[in-house]
């Protein structure tokens, strides 16, 4: 089967929409397929390369609005492809498969974009009304991560007889600790030894609510003063967050540490004691970090944002602990409910990772897509 995938950027970029397509692409390769992947570069020049088999075309980048790149996409033959896929949040490349009369559409509808200001807001409901709508009536499958996405998206609501849910899969091999691995794990448990390891993996952005949990650390310490909080990722709020911790005389128990490719995540993620996912908006439409966590058999504690697939992920009492947002003392209690409990952490690190092998597999995953893809492939031919 030929697939054109339309997104923002791809592999070695990272982010959770560019880790689940450079899975899909890498693994719809594997099983024979001929992908292309089409995004935008990080500079004013066009790249053409294979990547695991996947042809990657990068179109120059022309300017950035907020996270947005914009690029000089051009107008493919959509003939040549059986499955024309868009990677939404995206104005660009929903352009882009318009103005292409693209038939065999496929749409991943990630999340809703979520702005803020009077500008913005009017931007994107001028967006909303004119090529979203389009699009996604244009498109044969919408697929949605999880059932919450669905529910919390006004927008999503109005086609409901044509969305499939297919939640995000990970490659569980990439936490399995290698020897490389291993000795990365064995130098940090020297660093952090004798610590209560709380962990926080991500960007440095206001809907991560980094803030509140930064906030909690104060009631925490005043339980076990041996607690550190470990803040992996890079983002604007960087200095902001910096200079709260000082502020709060935290510095002792939170520290910063500078972002870490995915591939060597596994040892931070087994050091810790419990995963925490602070997020406030419903940017965070998933949370694939608690996957991460969980397949390294981690407790997580998150947030219960509306419309957010975050609670799908971690079930609260099964997995972990889910709380309201910006709520820095349900934060605290749940931190110090899940240190004084090894047994009821090790229960929910039990639970997580078999919820992940049951349900978040990228095996899982790709297979539902390719399902998708062979359905609607062989509908066109007979049309």
């Amino acid at each position: 089967m030929r697939i054109l995938q339309l997104g923002k950027y791809y592999y070695p970029h990272m982010g959770g929409i560019e880790n689940h397509l450079y899975i899909l692409s890498t693994e719809l390769a594997k099983r024979g397929n001929e992908v292309t992947v089409a995004v935008s570069n990080d500079k004013p020049k066009f790249s053409k390369e294979v990547i695991s088999g996947v042809k990657v075309l990068r179109y120059p980048l022309i300017a950035k609005i907020k996270n947005a790149p914009i690029s000089s996409f051009p107008i493919f033959d959509t003939k040549q492809f059986d499955v024309v896929h868009v990677h939404l949040p995206n104005p660009l490349a929903s352009l882009h498969a318009l103005l292409n009369h693209t038939k065999n559409l496929v749409v991943t509808y990630h999340s809703d974009i979520v702005k803020e200001g009077i500008l913005p807001k009017l931007a994107n409901i001028i967006y909303t009304k004119t090529i979203l709508s389009k699009l996604l009536k244009r498109a044969k499958v919408i697929l949605a991560t999880s059932p919450n996405c669905v529910s919390g998206s006004k927008i999503l609501q109005k086609y409901k007889h044509k969305i499939k849910v297919v939640p995000y899969g990970i490659d569980l091999d990439l936490f399995e600790l290698d020897s490389k691995l291993s000795i990365k794990l064995n130098k940090l448990k020297k660093i952090y030894d004798g610590k209560k390891v709380l962990l926080f993996v991500g960007r440095l952005v206001p809907y991560k609510g980094l803030k509140y949990l930064i906030h909690s650390m104060q009631e925490v310490i005043k339980e076990f003063d041996d607690a550190m909080l470990l803040i992996v990722g890079e983002g604007i709020l960087k200095p902001e967050l910096e200079g709260l911790a000082k502020k709060l005389k935290l510095t002792n128990n939170i520290q910063f540490l500078p972002e870490v490719h995915n591939k060597d995540l596994a040892p931070y993620y087994c050091l810790s004691d419990i995963f925490v996912l602070p997020s406030i908006y419903k940017s965070e439409a998933f949370g694939i970090v608690q996957l991460e966590a969980m397949a390294c058999s981690k407790p997580v504690i998150s947030t219960n944002v509306r419309g957010s697939g975050i609670s799908f992920v971690n079930k609260n009492n099964e997995t972990g602990i889910v709380v309201e947002p910006r709520n820095s003392e349900e934060l605290a209690s749940a931190i110090i409910k899940l240190l004084k409990n090894k047994s009821l952490c090790k229960k929910f690190g039990n639970n997580g990772i078999m919820r992940v092998k049951n349900i978040f597999s990228k095996e899982i995953m790709v297979k539902n897509i390719l399902d998708i893809y062979t359905s609607i492939s062989k509908h066109q031919k007979e049309s």
